[in-house]
């Protein structure tokens, strides 16, 4: 086991002097952070799985169910994807007929994605399901805990670092 202590510092981000925060201290959060997120995901993953689904065709399926009518573009920057990765996988969800894409009557290179009857279908049986375990995990905090974790969140989602 590595002693997160005894890791060398090979580069300075964000300015560690300034930062505020035990150095260990963040490293160890890091870490926390994830561990849950690997936790989550796999949480999504076996709900997809119990579906015929792969994660990247139901996190798609979610995002053009909640935004009819969104852009390849716009679902890839969403999913922190390039747009090639979003084309893969909606031209097997299009074969499934989970998908359509329109033609965008304002930009004639895009096209506005929306959900056939059947992925509608999908989402709206798979959905709660995932809804449920996302409920069963996020009962362990109160809503002043959540509040303040997505205060954080978007915090540490806003911030950046030099490449």
């Amino acid at each position: 086991m590595v002693v997160m202590s005894n890791l060398p510092s090979y580069t300075t981000c964000c300015n560690d002097a300034n930062a505020g925060a035990d150095p260990d201290l963040a490293r160890i959060t890091w870490v926390q952070l994830l561990r849950v997120h690997a936790k989550l995901t796999r949480h999504m993953e076996r709900v997809a799985a119990e579906h015929q689904l792969t994660l990247a065709q139901f996190e798609m399926l979610i995002i053009i169910w909640k935004n009819e009518g969104i852009s390849q573009q716009d679902l890839a920057q969403r999913l922190l994807v390039t747009k090639g990765n979003v084309c893969t996988v909606l031209c097997r969800m299009e074969k499934n007929r989970w998908v359509q894409r329109d033609n965008n009557p304002h930009d004639g290179r895009a096209y506005r994605l929306r959900l056939t009857g059947e992925g509608r279908r999908i989402i709206e049986r798979v959905y709660p399901q995932l809804h449920e375990r996302i409920n069963c995990m996020m009962r362990k905090l109160s809503d002043k805990q959540l509040s303040q974790l997505s205060i954080i969140l978007k915090e540490l989602e806003s911030a950046s670092c030099p490449s």
